[in-house]
């Protein structure tokens, strides 16, 4: 954790929001696929967590994400290899996210 000083003459007040790791939040999203319910917090409102989401719901996972609140009931998963998993757009949200993914490697 970092620590900031400020030092500044008059009196300085007031709060901050500090988003969550995107770096920490993906991998979490994607073990929620290892639980019936599961809820996270602190969650970045960025592209890879809505497109995270998305491949979540298409597996049949419901997800609703507000507020940086992940909640994810998976009670009516299938991971069985069907032709929604096969779609087009559902290949191009993994690579996309795979894509993403690399960059922060490099």
């Amino acid at each position: 954790m970092s620590i900031y000083t400020i030092t500044w003459w008059a009196e300085t007040q007031g709060e901050i929001w500090v988003s969550g790791s995107k770096n920490a939040a993906l991998p979490m999203i994607a073990s929620t696929l290892f639980f019936e319910t599961a809820e996270l917090k602190n969650v970045p409102d960025i592209s890879d967590t809505h497109l995270l989401k998305e491949i979540l719901e298409s597996l049949g996972s419901k997800v609703t994400f507000e507020k940086n609140t992940f909640i994810v009931d998976n009670s009516q998963l299938s991971l069985r290899i069907s032709d929604k998993i096969s779609s087009k757009r559902h290949v191009q949200h993994i690579i996309s996210f795979l894509l993403s993914s690399l960059v922060l490697v490099k």
